[in-house]
């Protein structure tokens, strides 16, 4: 008998997918549309909900049964790395252990607590990262609970959240609870596979994002996957390299596919960041007692000075992860999450406000904070009115010795100029383009700038503890690069934050002199 929507029935089922055509929804349904959101007072424009520094809020309890077949997030916070910060957890049917339990940057597939548009099948992200949408069909009998942490230390000043559900009369006894568990090694431990997915039960595996931060040179992804299904010693499904799991070939670049992409790749040096997600709704993995899913950490290595250590070897990245599975019942044994500091590298971000304050200007110009209605954040750090030569400096003070990444956030301005940016005594770039990046916007014949200010990174640099000096001087100016409403040339500078990000990874030589077969790296 026909049931009209498939996305229903099919997530009630023992293979979950989602509709595929117009045809699917044109039909009875079964149910009632249920709507669970942060809408405030009529009389108030405050449809948000605010969560204090290390507090946790319920978004909804829905009494079922039912099926939660769409989700939607918006947040502003204080704190720069929010979907790294914030954790979302739902929980079926009272079960005292959440079934979904990963920071919220991770579950829509952009790790490292990065902000990036996704276009695939069931999460699709927006407005420059900010706008979460989850299509899981998500089934359960009797209640369900969402909730959202705000592990950091600053508040979240708003999340706005729809949670679109259909009521059922009655739930279908072979229904499976989806799941999204975060796992990581942060590095990964060579002479093992990491561990994706463990769990016991029956059910359907139907997907993964894979998050690396290379701790060495060159291309980390020639690590096999492997998948054991109930109980096997030996994997019925391999694979041939890391890329080629999530759909790429020779090597990775950003892309967004339906059921596969990768959203976040930075490169093959030290430092560079990789998330990629694959998506199995057209080939989901059923098991009936277990699943066991791993891939290798293995790749090209290199020394710190670039030469070639070997071609494959373990390596030694950071890795962290989230799998998706339907499961006949709510998992049991969830591993803990690991406390924040164990998730992210310790990191010094100065925001607009930090940087009005902490500039030193010499010579020509002025630093001004400018409102813009194309960006978001809507206000940026803005050095204006300067010369030929202008100098501006950050002073910084760090309190532990390490190798930090350093990054800095490019507003392109109209009146953007080209600068030299010199870290203490060292040049890092020698002519950084403020006023064109290849995205400029131009609107009724004005020149506007992004709606994202970009991160650029100039490098990782190893510091010791005490001040230092991030130092911008001006060079010259693109040819079309003018003050607003005048035909003066421009030498200005936009930006809308500075990050140094101590990362882990202090001696990777001796790591590879330690392991079999390593030598000094100028032998």
């Amino acid at each position: 008998m026909f049931r009209g929507l498939l996305l229903v029935a099919f997530a009630l089922s023992t293979v979950p997918a989602l509709a595929s055509s117009l045809a699917e929804v044109s039909g009875p349904i079964d149910g009632r549309r249920m709507r669970a959101s942060s809408t405030g007072p009529r009389e108030r424009n405050r449809d948000h909900a605010v969560i204090p520094a290390g507090e946790t809020i319920t978004l909804a309890e829905l009494n079922g049964p039912g099926i939660i077949q769409h989700i939607w997030f918006t947040v502003a916070s204080d704190d720069f790395r929010y979907p790294a910060t914030a954790v979302l957890r739902i929980y079926w049917d009272d079960h005292p252990e959440p079934s979904v339990q990963t920071p919220l940057g991770d579950f829509f597939a952009a790790g490292h607590g990065m902000r990036v548009n996704v276009n695939s099948e069931p999460v699709q992200v927006s407005a420059e990262g900010r706008a979460y949408n989850c299509y899981w069909p998500m089934p359960f009998r009797r209640k369900a609970r969402i909730e959202v942490e705000n592990q950091s230390d600053k508040k979240m000043k708003a999340l706005y959240f729809y949670i679109d559900w259909l009521k059922l009369d009655k739930p279908k006894e072979d229904g499976y609870y989806f799941h999204a568990r975060y796992c990581q090694e942060r590095p990964h431990t060579p002479g093992h596979d990491y561990t994706i997915l463990e769990t016991t039960g029956r059910g359907n595996y139907v997907g993964t994002v894979l998050s690396s931060h290379c701790g060495c040179h060159y291309w980390f992804g020639e690590g096999n996957d492997r998948v054991f299904i109930d109980g096997e010693t030996e994997p019925s499904l391999t694979g041939t390299g890391t890329e080629d799991y999530f759909n790429d070939a020779w090597g990775f670049r950003v892309f967004n596919h339906p059921y596969a992409g990768c959203t976040i790749f930075e490169g093959r040096s030290l430092d560079s960041r990789i998330t990629a997600y694959r998506w199995h709704l057209r080939d989901p993995i059923p098991f009936q007692r277990s699943l066991r899913f791993t891939i290798e950490n293995k790749g090209c290595v290199a020394y710190q000075n670039g030469k070639l250590f070997k071609r494959f070897h373990d390596r030694h990245d950071n890795y962290s992860s989230v799998a998706f599975w339907y499961q006949d019942k709510p998992a049991t044994d969830v591993p803990a999450l690991p406390p924040l500091d164990q998730r992210i590298d310790p990191e010094l971000y100065f925001d607009i406000h930090a940087l009005e304050k902490m500039a030193e200007i010499e010579s020509s110009g002025r630093a001004r904070l400018t409102f813009s209605r194309r960006l978001i954040p809507r206000e940026f750090f803005h050095f204006q009115d300067a010369e030929p030569g202008a100098v501006l400096t950050f002073p910084i003070e760090i309190d532990k010795r390490g190798r930090h990444g350093v990054s800095l956030w490019k507003v392109a301005t109209p009146d953007g100029g080209i600068y030299e940016i010199g870290l203490d005594d060292k040049i890092v770039e020698r002519r950084l383009d403020f006023y064109d990046d290849g995205g400029v916007i131009e609107e009724n014949g004005r020149i506007n700038p992004l709606r994202e200010a970009r991160e650029r990174k100039l490098g990782v640099f190893r510091l010791d503890p005490g001040k230092h000096t991030l130092r911008f001087k001006c060079v010259g100016r693109n040819p079309q690069s003018h003050l607003n409403d005048s035909k003066r040339p421009g030498y200005g500078l936009g930006l809308h934050g500075l990050s140094l990000r101590k990362i882990g990874f202090e001696d990777t030589d001796q790591y590879l002199i330690d392991s079999k077969g390593g030598r000094a790296a100028n032998q």
